[in-house]
């Protein structure tokens, strides 16, 4: 049991699909065979029944025919003058031998006229004057047949069946007259023989027997061979049994299986004569069609082959895509996720094979980031506990501009840390909750700092901004910030916790993060493998959907302001300076110009309101760098290659990455076109369709 358990479980997909269209097609041929066997059967047998009923019948037909013919016949015999005036002179002679010779030279001369089997001449007692077949009975009181009775007292034929010791007839007693008066009684019979039950099978198609009613019986006539007969008289002797359903009854023959059907031979007073037997052989009948089984048999083996080398042939096909995902399932479970996939139709499977060939891209991209983050890792690393960090978890949405022209968009101050940090020999601290570790960045408006939550006991980041730097109105865009910021929750948007105040001067409380921002990655290594950004784009897609969702835009997407942790998870960051989607009745004047110049969008630089579609646009110009380690647009300074967005189409990113994929060079494109109708309506449809993409 345990061999071909261990057996069935070793067969392949392919193996068992086979076998079991192959017993399917067997119990499918086999079934038909039967039914159809059955089916032969059941006509076999009712054309055996219609026989035996048409035999029924038939007989009836020739008995009456026969009947009106002998009743025809003894009419012209009798009703010739001259046979009565030769009886009645033979009766009157007084010599009844002489009669009955003279008597029975006119009978034999009837009978062979008018081929009948028995003529005789009754006295008016009833008594045998003649007979043509043998001069023995002469004399025989027949007075008391019923045929002799009723045509004695009706004067007029009676027609019905005749018995002695060796034959049974068919009969018509008829009165002869002589001058009206009746001189004596005309039988003419036929015998029910051989050439009777020959016509009947002839015409029916079944076999006849005719049996005296003795036990056992005697043969009057039949249409069987000698070994059958007695075979039947046998079996009639040994089981005698009805037939009350009147459908005959099954018996053996030589072997064969006959069906039969009795009948009583009565006469018109229901007295029994004997017996008539219609029967069938079954097998004769269903060897007739004997071929159907046969035939079923081999069209059936002949489908099931065909049926079979289809079948193997489909079930390849069919389980092609299902072996080559196999392969890279195995390729995968050992870590090698490099492995095609072919994408079938809209079938399971093929929908199967695209999840699947999605889920590979995914462990690609994400196996390439992970790569990529270790290479990063043994070059520059993430953590120096004894420094300042080098990877900053938030930074302030000045510093970008530090190295721009005095007239650019936000002007720098010179930074300044609040007196309370700047003490000398003090632990650093910030209100009772916090302990300052190091200073992670700074900007004209603020500092960032690694700090310990006392009371949570982890590690935070700590945003401030600079005392002098603080008025009324940046306190309340502070205080904005935090409750846009506060409705975001996604694991690729930084969280922000708190806010408070020491010493005038506010602060945010934010999730720290030990990484490096993109804008370090890029500085240092150029633009990132292909799975590895892709995963990126993806992330930042999805981050910045969840900030969407939420109705809040970013207006400052860059490099700077993305996070990466050391496993690779890219985090949005630095919400200092957006708004909500939603801008008052005033939104198409002109505005306070925020943000980096090299990743506005045109209507932002134009000083209107910015959109969706604004921060989709510099998802594109950090899509085209990421990718291609190129930009969009060139010039001398930041300012210069702000301005050319204005009047020039972006450089394609295949002229920095020929062989960069035609859907994704289409989407970043799609998303730097100058006017916000041709980028993409929402962040969700630059997710379907980066969603097409595979690492």
């Amino acid at each position: 049991m345990t061999r071909t358990a261990d057996a069935r479980r070793g067969l392949s997909l392919g193996a068992r699909l086979f076998l079991a269209f192959g017993l399917v097609l067997a119990l499918a041929v086999g079934g038909a065979m039967a039914v159809s066997v059955l089916l032969v059967r059941d006509i076999a047998t009712e054309e055996v029944r219609s026989s035996l009923a048409s035999s029924q019948s038939v007989q009836r037909y020739f008995r009456e025919l026969r009947a009106r013919q002998i009743e025809l016949v003894a009419e012209l015999i009798a009703s010739d003058p001259y046979f009565g005036s030769y009886v009645g002179e033979a009766i009157s002679a007084g010599d009844s031998e002489l009669a009955a010779r003279s008597i029975a030279d006119l009978l034999q001369q009837s009978r062979n006229e008018f081929d009948l089997d028995l003529a005789m001449v009754l006295s008016v007692d009833g008594n045998v004057l003649a007979r043509t077949d043998r001069t023995s009975v002469l004399g025989q009181a027949t007075e008391e047949h019923p045929l002799v009775t009723r045509a004695r007292d009706s004067l007029a034929p009676s027609t019905g069946l005749w018995s002695d010791d060796q034959a049974l007839y068919q009969a018509t007693v008829l009165p002869i007259a002589r001058a009206r008066t009746v001189v004596g009684f005309l039988v003419a019979a036929i015998a029910i023989d051989d050439a009777l039950a020959n016509d009947v099978k002839r015409v029916s198609g079944a076999d006849v027997a005719y049996l005296t009613p003795d036990r056992p019986a005697r043969v009057l006539a039949t249409t069987l061979d000698v070994p059958s007969t007695d075979r039947l008289i046998a079996e009639l002797a040994a089981s005698p049994a009805e037939d009350p359903t009147g459908t005959g009854r099954e018996i053996e023959l030589a072997g064969d299986r006959w069906i039969l059907q009795q009948s009583p031979l009565q006469d018109a007073e229901g007295e029994s004569f004997g017996t008539a037997v219609a029967l069938t052989s079954l097998d004769r009948e269903l060897a007739a069609y004997g071929d159907i089984p046969l035939l079923t048999l081999v069209t059936g083996l002949v489908a099931i082959a065909l049926a079979l080398v289809l079948s193997y042939l489909i079930s390849q096909r069919i389980l092609q895509p299902v072996r080559q995902l196999t392969a890279a399932a195995e390729a995968a479970a050992g870590g090698d996720f490099r492995r095609d996939v072919e994408t079938g139709g809209p079938d399971e499977i093929g929908r199967l094979s695209r999840a699947f060939a999605s889920l590979l891209s995914t462990l690609r991209e994400k196996q390439d980031m992970e790569d990529y983050m270790v290479d990063m890792a043994r070059h520059t690393p993430f953590r120096d506990d004894t420094s300042t960090l080098r990877a900053s978890a938030v930074r302030t949405p000045t510093e970008e501009f530090e190295n721009h022209d005095p007239d650019a968009l936000i002007q720098d101050t010179e930074p300044t840390t609040p007196a309370h940090i700047r003490r000398a020999g003090v632990e650093r601290k910030l209100g009772r909750r916090y302990r300052l570790l190091s200073e992670i960045g700074s900007g004209a408006m603020g500092v960032v700092y690694r700090a310990e939550d006392r009371d949570l006991d982890e590690i935070v980041a700590i945003k401030m901004l600079k005392a002098d730097s603080v008025d009324a109105e940046r306190l309340d865009q502070l205080k904005g910030e935090l409750k846009l910021a506060r409705r975001i929750t996604h694991p690729n948007v930084l969280r922000t916790y708190d806010f408070g105040m020491v010493d005038n001067s506010p602060f945010i409380s934010m999730e720290y993060v030990d990484g490096l921002t993109l804008r370090e990655l890029l500085s240092r290594r150029g633009r990132l493998p292909y799975g590895a950004a892709l995963r990126i784009a993806r992330q930042l897609c999805a981050g910045l959907d969840a900030v969407h969702d939420v109705g809040v835009l970013h207006r400052d997407i860059k490099p700077g302001n993305i996070i990466l942790e050391p496993r690779g998870n890219a985090k949005l960051m630095d919400f200092g300076i957006s708004q909500p989607t939603r801008t008052s009745a005033d939104s198409d004047e002109h505005q306070l110009i925020n943000g980096t110049p090299e990743y506005l969008s045109p209507e932002q630089l134009l000083g209107k309101s910015p959109s969706v579609q604004s921060d989709i646009y510099a998802l594109g110009v950090v899509f085209e760098e990421l990718f291609t380690g190129g930009m969009p647009f060139k010039g001398e300074n930041a300012m210069q290659a702000a301005a050319a967005r204005l009047t020039n189409n972006p450089i394609p990113p295949s002229d920095y990455w020929p062989s960069i994929p035609p859907e994704l060079e289409a989407i970043i494109l799609r998303c730097l076109a100058r006017a916000p109708e041709d980028r993409y309506p929402d962040v969700g449809s630059l997710v379907d369709d980066l969603a097409q993409l595979r690492g």
